[in-house]
């Protein structure tokens, strides 16, 4: 096995090898061999007999353990303690860095090949793992109260606030006393009916703003069992009675 290798670096050839052969070469090269024989054999296969049909194996065989130094020493540099998914993505860089050294790039450009090799495997570990596809279009931002939405200047909501706000707002809405009896029904109504109650939002709905939700009245009539003016009518009065009760200085809205 060591005496084909060195015929390969003599020779600037592969030389031939049956499977058998090969396998051990190539197991040898990946498993065992000093860093400067790796860069050696890869350098012979790259210049010299990149057309032979085991040419890639036994670039990659070199490669691929240069690419795991570098991703370790890349990710050492990048964080204190980089964890395991860390250092397989700037592998995985580093190896597609490799593969594509080896198919797109002209021999004849390389000056220094070692040089070449180790500047390629660090730019393609880093370039990958920046520029994740999950990462596109994603903005740091100090403060998440100074995003704004497109298209208009509202902040954007926050959803599980919305949710914590609206349970608790309604249970205090259900152990108020002193509504009419028509406003309590009314409000009854649209807590058991939760979701439900609120009409889905249309950009095209002539009916008001499609940034907050709107009590579907027609469904709550439904529900009810009376027409939607008396709907309209039993709203009217809880509304009311709810403005006293939660926003009667009128800075609700202010603060949440």
């Amino acid at each position: 096995m060591l005496d084909t290798v060195r015929e390969l670096l003599e020779s600037s050839k592969i030389p031939p090898m049956d499977a058998g052969q090969m396998s051990a070469v190539l197991g040898y090269l990946f498993s065992s061999a000093e860093r400067a024989l790796r860069i050696q054999v890869a350098e012979v296969v790259f210049r010299h007999d990149h057309d032979h049909a085991n040419a890639l194996d036994l670039f990659l065989a070199c490669t691929l353990p240069l690419a795991d130094a570098t991703a370790r020493r890349q990710a050492t540099k990048l964080f204190t303690r980089p964890c395991d998914m860390t250092i397989e993505l700037l592998y995985d860089g580093a190896v597609n860095a490799a593969i594509r050294m080896f198919q797109k790039e002209d021999p004849r450009n390389v000056t220094h090949f070692r040089r070449a090799i180790y500047r390629a495997l660090r730019s393609g570990a880093l370039q990958t793992f920046f520029n994740r596809e999950e990462n596109r279009r994603v903005v740091a931002v100090r403060c998440l109260d100074t995003v704004r939405v497109r298209n208009h200047r509202h902040p954007q909501r926050h959803t599980l606030e919305d949710v914590v706000i609206s349970k608790e707002l309604l249970e205090k809405i259900g152990s108020l006393t002193g509504i009419p009896s028509g406003a309590r029904r009314i409000l009854g109504c649209i807590i058991k009916m939760g979701p439900d109650a609120v009409k889905p939002r249309n950009e095209r709905d002539p009916e008001g703003d499609v940034r907050r939700p709107l009590i579907d009245v027609i469904a709550v009539g439904e529900a009810m069992g009376i027409a939607r003016k008396t709907v309209d009518k039993y709203l009217g009065q809880a509304r009311a009675v709810l403005r006293q009760t939660f926003n009667h200085d009128g800075r609700l809205f202010l603060t949440h």
